[in-house]
């Protein structure tokens, strides 16, 4: 699942930043489990984080 999913990170991205996300998002979408696979990775780089403190209160709004 990680080389697919890296491989997906190879597409063109836009220099506008929300643009730029609402385009990762869904290409992720289009990929089964790649949008998961996103948010693990995130976990781990951004531990701690505010952001993921709001990703994480996002989710659970979800769940």
């Amino acid at each position: 699942m990680r080389k697919h999913w890296l491989s997906v990170a190879e597409f063109d991205r836009s220099n506008v930043g929300k643009t730029d996300i609402e385009n990762v998002v869904k290409t992720l979408l289009g990929h089964s489990g790649a949008l998961e696979e996103l948010i693990s990775f995130v976990r781990l780089v951004d531990s701690g984080t505010k952001a993921l403190q709001y990703l994480e209160t996002f989710i659970q709004t979800l769940v």
